[in-house]
Parts: C-alpha cells; structure tokens; sequence
C-alpha cells in the first residue's frame, strides 16, 4: 500500500514538473515559430496575394502618417527651432515613403520588393519616432495607442 502512494506521489510530480516547466515553453516555440511565420519578408515577397495585401497596408499607412502629420502641424502653431526642423525631417521621409509606396505596384522582381520592404518598414520606424518625439500617438500593431502628451 505505501509503495503505490509513494509511486502515485512520484508520477504526480513528475506531471506537475512538465506543467510548470516543459509545456510553457513548448506553447512559446510554437507562437516564436507563427509570429516569424507571419512577419517574414518572405511570405509577403513571395505570395503575390500577401504583397497585394501589404501594398494595401502601405497605401492605408500613407493616409493615417498624413492625418497624423497635419495633427501635428495644428497642434504646433508656434514651433521651436528644434521642432520645426524635426517638421521638416518628417515631411521628407513622409515624402520619401509616399514616393515608394505609389511604386510598389510596379515592383516585379524579388530583389526590388525586398529592398522596398525593408526601406518603408524602417521609414515607418523613423516616422513613428518623429511623431511621439512632436508629443503625437502612433498606433501600434496590436491597435493600442502608444506615446503620449
């Protein structure tokens, strides 16, 4: 009788240790490995569908950058130095992605996409960063406000 419950005591540990321990950490290798799944470039350069979809984003992107950019400017009627000139560094990147995005529909070879990809998504990044540095909110991917006044 003792060596049943010291068996059954053993085997319930030994459950409750790959609960604790083994089954979280297979959950997060999972969710790692559908979270590169879906933010790889190659999914989005290689699917025709996918980078129809991405070209839709960019153009939704481009309007939602410029009502936060006219936000910004209303706001600020009287800007600093500094902030007028980090006006100016906004304009031109929104420019320059604005540029880009009207000329991914023409991009047909994967080299081109890739370069465009990485370029809007790090123009995204430093525009971002203009905005919450002008007292701004950008929305993040999970559609929460971020930054702050």
């Amino acid at each position: 009788m003792t060596t049943r419950i010291i068996v059954w005591t053993i085997v319930g540990l030994l459950v409750l240790a790959f609960v604790i321990f083994l089954l979280p950490q297979i959950r997060e290798g999972k969710r790692l490995e559908q979270s590169q799944k879906l933010y790889s470039k190659e999914h989005i350069i290689s699917d025709e569908q996918a980078y129809q979809d991405y070209i839709a984003r960019c153009e939704r992107d481009v309007s939602k950058f410029a009502k936060q950019i006219e936000q910004r400017k209303a706001r600020l009627t009287n800007p600093t130095p500094a902030q007028a000139d980090l006006l100016n560094q906004l304009d031109e990147k929104y420019n320059e992605f604005t540029k880009i995005v009207s000329e991914l529909k023409e991009k047909t070879t994967r080299e081109d996409r890739d370069a465009a990809f990485t370029t809007l998504r790090e123009l995204k990044s430093d525009m971002r960063k203009m905005i919450r540095q002008l007292g701004g909110r950008t929305a993040t991917a999970s559609g929460k406000e971020e930054g702050g006044e």
